[in-house]
């Protein structure tokens, strides 16, 4: 995984076309999406006329995108990858991520009142990630992990994954550095 990429959220889909484009001819090679951005279609378009134009191969090129809160549940996982590929206007990507360890009504996008919500008791993060499993195992995601889980998230999934997340994409920085779960990540 490149250590350096460009992000894409809050990028109007107006403006997110040109500068994913400016950034693969500047050697950019990560792109980091989400469903939830709401540009994945331009996103897409950006790389495929990079690549039809001749500036990159799709193999040089690490695409990240995350699994929303709307489409946690085994069986949702698959489907919800398939529009964000579909989006992107590609076949797989390198990284799938749980956007969140929080999960919503299968009809709600942005949850706005409590009954929105799922409780982790009911929907357990594990049956999450054995949908997250399966699209590795289909070919769909090259790697698959999380985003902005805690430790305890994290110890959940361990406990019955078959395939261990392979990153936990979380803030770090001088002001917020999170050593414990740093830590905690470098050892599993």
């Amino acid at each position: 995984m490149p250590i350096l990429g460009l992000g894409t959220w809050k990028s109007r889909s107006e403006d997110v076309y040109d500068a994913v484009r400016v950034a693969i001819q500047a050697s950019y090679r990560h792109i980091d999406c989400a469903m939830i951005y709401g540009n994945e279609s331009a996103v897409g378009r950006a790389v495929n006329d990079a690549i039809a134009a001749g500036e990159v191969t799709r193999q040089e090129l690490w695409i990240t995108s995350k699994l929303w809160n709307n489409s946690h549940q085994e069986e949702r996982v698959v489907p919800a990858l398939e529009k964000t590929l579909a989006d992107l206007q590609l076949y797989y990507l390198d990284l799938y991520l749980i956007h969140w360890p929080v999960a919503v009504r299968h009809d709600v996008l942005v949850a706005k009142e409590a009954a929105d919500y799922i409780s982790l008791k009911n929907l357990p993060l594990t049956s999450t990630w054995r949908g997250m499993e399966q699209a590795q195992q289909q070919g769909l995601a090259r790697h698959i992990g999380v985003s902005n889980f805690a430790q305890h998230h994290l110890e959940e999934i361990l406990r019955e994954s078959r395939i261990p997340p392979a990153i936990n994409q979380i803030e770090l920085h001088p002001y917020l550095q999170q050593k414990d779960l740093e830590t905690f990540c470098q050892q599993h």
